[in-house]
């Protein structure tokens, strides 16, 4: 059996995309707060037990974190998100690259977020017309 080789994949050619179910308000000043609810088996059985509402979380992003939510729009890759945040924060952004990528490996670890490879442009399309709903 032959090993398969390990390919190294670059986040910035990555295009992330928001979770289409997650529900999402900004405020006047722009900034982003996440609506989620909790559906994890041990949630939803303990609603069908006490009859109380699905527990909710509401994450407020700082203005960084909501740049990068509204620039995360499914067509977008992680390269022009970044060139982005240069343009529009400057030296406030800095250091650029490592914070960006703690940061959406962060929202992807807590299934804010998913990837689409560089290969897969239809998932892409698709992906951008669910999150764009």
């Amino acid at each position: 059996m032959a090993k398969q080789e390990k390919v190294k994949l670059n986040l910035l050619d990555c295009t992330p995309v928001r979770e289409p179910d997650l529900k999402w308000t900004e405020d006047e000043n722009g900034i982003i707060t996440l609506h989620r609810t909790h559906t994890t088996f041990t949630d939803r059985l303990a609603h069908k037990i006490t009859k109380k509402p699905l527990r909710q979380s509401h994450i407020k992003l700082e203005e960084f974190g909501s740049f990068l939510w509204k620039a995360m729009d499914g067509r977008t890759t992680l390269r022009d998100v970044a060139a982005q945040l240069k343009e529009e924060f400057g030296e406030k952004a800095e250091p650029l690259y490592p914070r960006l990528e703690k940061y959406v490996v962060t929202l992807k670890n807590n299934k804010l977020i998913f990837w689409i490879l560089p290969e897969n442009p239809k998932k892409a399309e698709r992906a951008a017309k669910q999150s764009n709903k």
